[in-house]
């Protein structure tokens, strides 16, 4: 009587747990499939959206076949092989992500910046985005505490502008009280790396050397990738003002940013290698 009970306690527990799993499994299917949709309706498409889309798809037929697919990864060599790589590559994914979220820490611009050079990023018809905005409100502010300093807003003409985003930036900053003679306007780059060179050249027209204490604003996730690019232009004192991020953009943004992170490693320039072919379609955030 009592192995009976035994046994049905077992048999109840098991099955609470595989009912809570597929439950799980659902509600994390509905999530990305939510946020699919937000991404596919008020976004621009880039290439961390298309993680999103896939993961949905993915969590989809794995919350439809999960009995199937677990079986097939316990108890077959090929699947215990899949899922070794799987979990390596969770591991790789998360030691990156380590990497970018370590950007944003500890990098505050000291308070004597002779320069704050602001990167670039989407418009919308004449107007900024929204993640160009945030980091147009942590320049103003930046400027605020260093007033003497010369703001350059960088960037060119993307896919879909209607105008440089160099000059959207430079009308927005206009309009909240900095002076047009504290600004310098790079209305040509095309990716982080080109930010950062033709700001060097407008500071040097000015004269203002690389080495002069430096302050580069960007949302946090972008502030380890920019910091290596500014370093590899010549800015010797140059410290990272990380603006926010939309809470609906952090999946996408950080998703896209350390698969940029390990593109950054191999080829250390945005224009080289098979992605400098297709920026455009499937864009790694380098701008």
């Amino acid at each position: 009587m009592e192995t009976s009970a035994a046994f049905c306690i077992i048999r109840f527990a098991a099955f609470g747990e595989k009912t809570m799993k597929q439950a799980l499994l659902w509600i994390l299917t509905a999530a990305l499939a939510a946020l699919s949709f937000y991404y596919a309706r008020f976004s621009n498409f880039n290439f961390g959206n298309l993680c999103v889309w896939v993961l949905a798809a993915l969590s989809f037929v794995y919350a439809l076949f999960w009995r199937h697919v677990d079986a097939w990864l316990l108890h077959t060599l090929p699947g215990r092989v899949l899922l070794g790589l799987l979990a390596a590559g969770i591991v790789f994914f998360c030691a990156v992500l380590g990497v970018v979220l370590s950007g944003q820490f500890g990098t505050h611009a000291a308070g004597s910046a002779k320069a704050i050079v602001v990167l670039g990023c989407a418009v919308k018809g004449h107007e900024p985005s929204l993640l160009l905005t945030y980091r147009l409100e942590a320049a103003l502010s930046q400027w605020k505490t260093d007033p003497e300093a010369v703001l350059v807003v960088c960037g060119g003409q993307g896919r879909g502008e209607l105008e440089p985003e160099g000059r959207v930036m430079a009308r927005w900053l206009l309009a909240r009280g900095v002076p047009a003679e504290k600004m310098l306007v790079d209305d040509a780059s095309t990716s982080t790396e080109e930010n950062f060179r033709n700001a060097k050249a407008l500071l040097e027209e000015a004269g203002l050397d690389a080495a002069v204490p430096t302050a580069f604003v960007t949302n946090g996730f972008h502030c380890w990738r920019a910091a290596q690019y500014a370093r590899a232009q010549g800015f010797g004192d140059c410290r990272a003002v990380p603006a926010g991020l939309p809470l609906t953009q952090i999946p996408t943004c950080y998703i896209r940013e350390v698969f940029a992170v390990v593109y950054y490693w191999a080829f250390k320039s945005p224009n080289r290698g098979l992605m400098g072919k297709l920026v455009g379609f499937l864009w790694l955030g380098a701008r």
